[in-house]
């Protein structure tokens, strides 16, 4: 009878990514109790990685899943590449999924990914509250870093980000010293962090420069360019000057 990693991960009680991990002497993600426990284990049921892996000519393929919003945006679109060279640089092949801005497909890709051979998650969150399913990477030992956009509600999962606010008060000043006082204010929906702090941003250097605050001034809509341009044509019927 040939053992496998899913009769190892039973016996052990962690997740066949772990299991993985472990007998693949990846360094991140595994306690050391957890480690002395699987490899006892395998060691036990005669379990061998050369032997079930090797031995057919499988080459063992370390995978990091990047969940994206919209891989057609050309922000999203760069990150995917750049993140897909560092990835071949290390050894490992990227997995994208795309959410499509949806916070119910995002909560279904990471729970699709649970049951896949992963060694990490890159997250670019579509929404601004975590969800259950966003604790999950955690509680199967796969690590997971945030990128551009925050969750609240957790705490214990890195992130990289953008200093959005700032870019928003550096934009807004630019057009001010340039002699502008009625400045216009378009983003995406602000149920996602990088608008929310943008729009802080915007309205801190408006209360800066004693320039009053007009709502009528703002439009948020989707992150796409057909979003941006109705904006405009809407601003244009209202009569707004900027």
């Amino acid at each position: 009878m040939r053992i496998t990693m899913d009769e190892i991960a039973k016996l052990a009680g962690v997740s066949k990514a772990t299991v993985s991990r472990v007998l693949n002497e990846s360094e991140c993600g595994v306690g050391e109790q957890t480690r002395v426990r699987v490899k006892k284990i395998a060691e036990e049921l005669g379990y061998s990685v050369e032997q079930t892996e090797k031995k057919k000519n499988v080459s063992f393929t370390r995978y990091i899943a990047l969940i994206l919003p919209d891989i057609t945006n050309p922000f999203f679109a760069d990150l995917a590449k750049s993140v897909e060279q560092s990835l071949r640089r290390k050894g490992y092949s990227l997995v994208l999924a795309n959410t499509d801005f949806s916070e119910d497909n995002e909560a279904a890709q990471i729970r699709e990914l649970m049951v896949k051979r992963l060694e990490g998650i890159l997250l670019v969150p579509s929404g601004i509250r975590a969800r259950e399913e966003h604790d999950l990477p955690r509680r199967y030992q796969i690590p997971m870093v945030l990128m551009d956009r925050k969750l609240e509600g957790i705490s214990d999962i890195p992130g990289v980000y953008s200093n959005n606010e700032y870019a928003s008060v550096i934009s807004c000043e630019h057009l001010i010293r340039k002699g502008a006082r009625d400045i216009v204010f378009i983003s995406g929906p602000l149920n996602v962090s990088t608008s929310i702090e943008r729009f802080e941003g915007y309205k801190a250097v408006l209360a800066q420069h004693s320039i009053p605050f007009r709502p009528e001034m703002c439009r948020h809509g989707s992150y796409t360019v057909e979003s941006g341009y109705n904006a405009v044509l809407e601003l244009e019927r209202s009569g707004i000057s900027y």
